[in-house]
């Protein structure tokens, strides 16, 4: 569900890095083995770019919803490729390696 509304009441803080992981997604489909046809790849670029314009825009106006519902929609394109098959990049492996390691240390 993509509503602007209901992503209001996230906080700022967990909505930025939310969108920085958006861009770690957009950026490991990329680079990402399957996802080496042109359509992937411009999916990935498109999605990168919008990251980078609509995040300072939302950091500046967090009140905006119809910002925070179009971040939305830009988030799910970042996740698009993950159909392929296989793990994803090596930024996920090492996220999940130290948060595990955060937990069972």
């Amino acid at each position: 569900m993509y509503d602007g509304n209901v992503a209001g009441y996230t906080p700022l803080r967990l909505w930025l890095s939310s969108g920085m992981r958006a861009v770690d997604h957009a950026i490991e489909m990329l680079y990402h083995a399957g996802a080496s046809e042109t359509p992937h790849r411009l999916l990935s670029l498109a999605t990168t770019h919008e990251l980078f314009n609509l995040l300072p825009k939302s950091k500046a106006n967090p009140d905006d919803l119809d910002l925070r519902q179009r971040l939305q929609v830009v988030a799910f394109g970042s996740l698009f490729s993950i159909t392929f098959g296989g793990g994803l990049g090596l930024s996920h492996s090492m996220g999940k390696s130290h948060i595990f390691h955060g937990i069972w240390s």
